[in-house]
């Protein structure tokens, strides 16, 4: 079965940091080497996989430290991604 990227911050079906074509963007700014060559080489089901994947590794790290709170246009924001430029 096809994985589907939902990249909304906050969402809370959200299971993906970057959308496909973010994920995509920055691989076309690295340097060809063989990780590159096989995403390019993948299908989108297996990107979008790898995309859950890496989500799912992220999000299971145990980080040193205290969450930053940020403001912005006197909200205060959970994180960088919510603040929307």
């Amino acid at each position: 079965m096809a994985i589907t990227i939902t990249a909304t911050a906050g969402d809370a079906s959200a299971n993906s940091y970057l959308t496909l074509a973010d994920a995509n963007a920055i691989i076309e700014g690295l340097v060809l080497d063989d990780d590159v060559a096989a995403w390019d080489g993948s299908t989108t089901d297996n990107k979008n996989r790898a995309l859950y994947t890496a989500t799912v590794r992220i999000d299971r790290e145990r980080f040193l430290g205290q969450q930053i709170r940020r403001l912005y246009n006197g909200r205060e924001q959970e994180s960088e991604n919510q603040i929307l430029m």
